[in-house]
């Protein structure tokens, strides 16, 4: 740890700044989903699936008052965006250890795939949606990093008054990963995947990450 004066905050700010890394796919169609679209009435979306993690004292931890509040806002933005071009049903979803390696491996297969076909493999959602009437189902899963040592990055500024701050200049102090998935009930299959990754989204600033809630749900919005 190094301890730097105003002007290498300024400038270690600037850095972040700089090379900030933001990653933000077109989304991943199955191609009859892309036409079938438009013909879409009924979405039912499940709970979001949030999880965040920090670090304070070396050590990671998980921050459930900021996963459970995080979940009910990204929630309601999913609402207020497809409330008017959807008929909205709720399907409450519950992930547990197994689940999460699960939806691991799926986003893996997601990301790594050249085609736009890819089973949905998780059993947890195959028992869920499998006796359900409806066809299409939405789920937004959100995990977010924050180095609890640094206040949110909105007010990193305030640091600029003192010469007391310590930065680790290798510490990476934020993050913010989002993906969405449209499931077919149907064919069993993901029909619609988009994922982006935020180095420059802070999780404890709630409203960034309802504006990439918001972002991230247009492909859905426009038919």
């Amino acid at each position: 740890m190094k301890k730097y004066s105003k002007n290498h905050i300024v400038l270690f700010i600037s850095v972040i700044t700089l090379f900030t890394f933001t990653q933000c796919g077109s989304g991943k169609y199955y191609a009859d989903f892309k036409r079938e679209k438009k013909q879409v009435d009924t979405l039912v979306v499940l709970t979001p699936y949030v999880s965040i993690d920090f670090l304070k004292n070396q050590q990671f931890s998980k921050d459930y008052e900021l996963k459970d509040s995080l979940t009910t806002k990204i929630y309601n933005e999913i609402i207020h965006n497809l409330n008017g071009k959807y008929k909205l049903v709720d399907c409450t979803l519950h992930v547990d250890s197994t689940g999460e390696t699960e939806l691991s491996n799926l986003f893996s297969n997601l990301d790594n795939s050249s085609t736009d076909f890819t089973p949905i493999t998780p059993s947890f959602i195959q028992n869920l949606i499998k006796d359900n009437p409806n066809r299409y189902f939405l789920m937004v899963c959100f995990n977010g990093y924050y180095n609890a040592h640094f206040p949110p990055y909105y007010h990193l500024k305030q640091g600029l008054a003192t010469n007391t701050m310590y930065i680790n200049v290798g510490n990476k102090l934020y993050s913010s990963d989002m993906k969405i998935l449209v499931f077919d009930n149907q064919k069993n299959i993901v029909v619609f995947y988009d994922r982006k990754y935020a180095q420059n989204t802070d999780p404890r600033i709630t409203d960034l990450v309802e504006k990439m809630t918001s972002d991230m749900l247009m492909p859905i919005y426009y038919k």
